[in-house]
Formats: C-alpha cells, sequence, structure tokens
C-alpha cells in the first residue's frame, strides 16, 4: 500500500510558511489600520512572550531536562539577533505600507542570500564559488534598481543579521558544548 500522507517535515514546513504569511498579513492590517509599523511589530512580540514561556515550561517538564547554562558570547549574539528582528520587523511592517504584501514578502524572502554573504563577511563562514555565483546572480537585479528597491533589500539585510545573531555557531550555550 502506498503512503498517502507526506512526511512530517513537509507538513510542518507549509504550516509554518502558512502561519508566517498570516502573522505578516495580520501586521500589516494592524500597521494601516491603527497602528504604526512599531505599534504592530511591538503587539507581535508582546502575544508572542506567554506563549513562548508556557511551551518552555511545559518542554522542560515533559523531557525533565533543565535549562542550559548560557555563556556570555550566547548572551551577545542572542542580543543582537533579538535587536536586529525587531527592527526588521518593522522596516517590513513598514515596507508593506508602501507596497503590496506580495513585494514585501518577496523582498522579506531576500534574507536567506543575505544570511549567507552576513556569515562570510562578518563570521567568516566558507562559500564556494558556485554557491557565491547564485548569490550574485540573485542579487543583481535587486542590487540595480530603483532607490525603493534598494530600501527593501537593506530592510533584508537586517533580517540576514537577525538571523545570524541568533543561529550562530559562536553563541553555544555553555563552554563545555564547544
Amino acid at each position: 500500500m502506498t503512503q498517502l500522507l507526506p512526511d512530517p517535515w513537509i507538513i510542518a514546513s507549509v504550516a509554518a510558511a502558512l502561519f508566517q504569511t498570516v502573522r505578516f498579513m495580520l501586521q500589516k492590517v494592524l500597521a494601516t489600520a491603527t497602528l504604526t509599523a512599531a505599534g504592530a511589530t511591538f503587539s507581535r512580540f508582546v502575544y508572542a512572550l506567554p506563549v513562548v514561556v508556557v511551551l518552555l515550561a511545559v518542554y522542560l517538564r515533559a523531557s525533565g531536562a533543565a535549562l542550559p547554562t548560557l555563556s556570555g558570547a550566547f548572551w551577545i549574539y542572542g542580543s543582537v539577533g533579538a535587536v536586529a528582528q525587531i527592527i526588521a520587523t518593522i522596516c517590513v511592517v513598514a515596507l508593506f505600507k508602501t507596497r503590496n504584501f506580495a513585494v514585501g514578502i518577496t523582498f522579506k524572502k531576500t534574507e536567506v542570500i543575505l544570511t549567507v554573504i552576513t556569515g562570510a563577511v562578518v563570521l567568516g563562514d566558507a562559500v564556494s564559488l558556485g554557491a557565491l555565483g547564485a548569490i550574485l546572480l540573485g542579487c543583481w537585479r535587486c542590487c540595480c534598481c530603483r532607490a525603493r528597491t534598494a530600501r527593501g533589500v537593506c530592510r533584508c539585510a537586517i533580517w540576514a543579521t537577525a538571523r545570524r545573531g541568533w543561529g550562530s555557531r559562536r553563541a553555544r550555550f555553555s563552554p563545555s558544548r564547544r
């Protein structure tokens, strides 16, 4: 008998993309209807905090694990990532106010390319020639367009900085895990 359902990672990826799109759509509505871009961003983080705390408590209780020891490097990279993510979210919501939703999401998706560039420049991550060629090809059109497009790419560069801050391999939980 053949498998009717796709692998769980496919379902999780599609669900995550759907939820992210709905979240940004709601932030766009908030920012254009009643709040500023900063206000819509603030609502995202304020309402998410209790959910994260409850999920952490449930996980720790169910797994029997304890919170790991967090190094100074973790707090530095985490703080840079957090501030960059807040600024980038404000910028993306502001972009939604000046452009349509599809254009805003398209700019936001350039963060993947810019994350690789940021990692290479700031953290010294290795990038193969093939990957570098693909990055340059992907950025060529964006970098050669009008000023509005350049602002959109700059906003996504802030997202890339946030991703590097959160995901840096140098920001380990404790010195014993290095």
